[in-house]
């Protein structure tokens, strides 16, 4: 299950030194760091999640996403991207941080799991079992 985070910068030819992490919100209301990305060293920390999650950003940075291996009912919570860049324009370095949350609900169904994900004004939903992607505008 793919969690899309982006974050576009304006222009590329600038130099900037990016750090994401993601955290894990669980119904039950804790909140647990589950992956950190910093100048193209990934960690997959220690906790429920670890060896689960891949990197699915893209080589300029602008696409932050990770993908969660072998999803269980369990996986259903808030996920939060939190962005954070630092830019190098020599004598300036501004900065600029931005957060992106992400509701997942994993149900069961007969003997499949269907995925329900809220991004970008969309429900995308994923039905395992018949490998199939529906979206919900609302």
């Amino acid at each position: 299950m793919r969690l899309t985070c982006i974050s576009c910068m304006k222009r590329e030819e600038v130099k900037a030194r990016t750090l994401v992490n993601w955290f894990y919100f669980s119904d039950s209301g804790d909140v647990t760091h589950i992956y950190k990305y910093e100048n193209s060293k990934e960690t997959d920390v220690d906790g429920p999640f670890k060896g689960r999650l891949v990197w699915n950003g893209s080589k300029d940075l602008q696409d932050l996403s990770i993908v969660i291996l072998n999803v269980t009912l369990n996986d259903s919570g808030l996920y939060q991207c939190q962005v954070s860049r630092e830019f190098d324009f020599r004598f300036f370095t501004p900065t600029f941080s931005i957060t992106k949350n992400i509701s997942l609900t994993v149900k069961e169904k007969g003997q499949c799991l269907t995925f329900f994900t809220l991004l970008g004004g969309r429900v995308w939903i994923f039905d395992k079992f018949v490998n199939q992607f529906s979206i919900i505008n609302f």
